[in-house]
C-alpha cells in the first residue's frame, strides 16, 4: 500500500477497497473500509462500502461487526435491501435474540413477500416454550409465501 497521505484521500481508499472486494481479500477490504468509515465520510461513499463490509467482516467471522455494518446500510436513507436486513436480524440471533426478533418484525413487514424473516421469527418461537403458541403464524406465512418450505 502507498504510504504517502497524497494517495490516501477517500476516493483512492474506495477504489483500492473496492479492488480487494473484487479479488475475495476480505481481510484488506475490511481495513480500507473500516478506514474510511472511521473517516465520517459522505453517505453516498457508506452506501458504497457498508454493504461489502459487511459481507467481508462476516467471512472474516466477525459477526457483531457484520450485523453493525448491515443495520448502519439499512438504516441509510434510501436503503431498502432485503438481503441485509434479514442477515443483520439474522447474526443478532444468538447474541441479541430480542433485537433479533424485532429486527425480524421490521423486516415482515418492509418486505412482506420474502420468507426468510418469516420462518427464522418462526423458528425462534418455537425454540422456547414460553413463546411456543407464537410459532405458527410465522410460519404459516412462511409457507403460504414458498410452499415447498
Amino acid at each position: 500500500m502507498i504510504k504517502s497521505g497524497t494517495f490516501q484521500d477517500a476516493e483512492y481508499l474506495l477504489a483500492l477497497g473496492d479492488s480487494y472486494y473484487q479479488q475475495g481479500n476480505c481481510q484488506k477490504t475490511c481495513a480500507l473500509f473500516g478506514q474510511l468509515r472511521a473517516k465520517n465520510t459522505s453517505e453516498t461513499t457508506l452506501k458504497k462500502i457498508l454493504r461489502p463490509l459487511g459481507e467481508c467482516y462476516e467471512k472474516n467471522g466477525d459477526l457483531a461487526k457484520a450485523a453493525e455494518a448491515y443495520e448502519a446500510y439499512t438504516a441509510l436513507p434510501g436503503v431498502t435491501d432485503a438481503d441485509a436486513s434479514y442477515l443483520k436480524a439474522f447474526l443478532r440471533e444468538k447474541s441479541d435474540p430480542k433485537s433479533a426478533e424485532v429486527l425480524y418484525q421490521g423486516n415482515i413487514k418492509a418486505f412482506p413477500n420474502d420468507s426468510r424473516s418469516f420462518v427464522r421469527l418462526g423458528m425462534m418461537y418455537a425454540a422456547t416454550p414460553a413463546t411456543y403458541s407464537k410459532a405458527t403464524q410465522p410460519l404459516s406465512e412462511a409457507s403460504a409465501l414458498n410452499p415447498k418450505t
